[in-house]
């Protein structure tokens, strides 16, 4: 009654699509959050240095934050 069943072909290619994409996403939210930090333009009329540097670095945490849940799910 414990057996493991072997998983659908569609269910394997379903999670390795939303493994990479949740790769990407990472690289995403990495990358736009050096982008506001560094960038001088950046919504230049918006926000001051101080809002662009905690908006950016709480992006950037965030991208850390999804690596690790990522990382920690594919060795389940």
């Amino acid at each position: 009654m414990d057996e493991k069943r072997p998983k659908p072909k569609y269910l394997e290619l379903l999670q390795n699509v939303l493994r990479y994409f949740g790769f990407f996403m990472i690289l995403i939210y990495v990358a736009f959050g050096l982008y506001i930090i560094l960038s001088e333009s950046f919504a230049a009329d918006l926000l001051n240095k101080t809002q662009r540097i905690s908006i950016g670095t709480l992006l950037i945490i965030y991208g850390i934050f999804r690596s690790y849940r990522t990382i920690k799910e594919i060795k389940k």
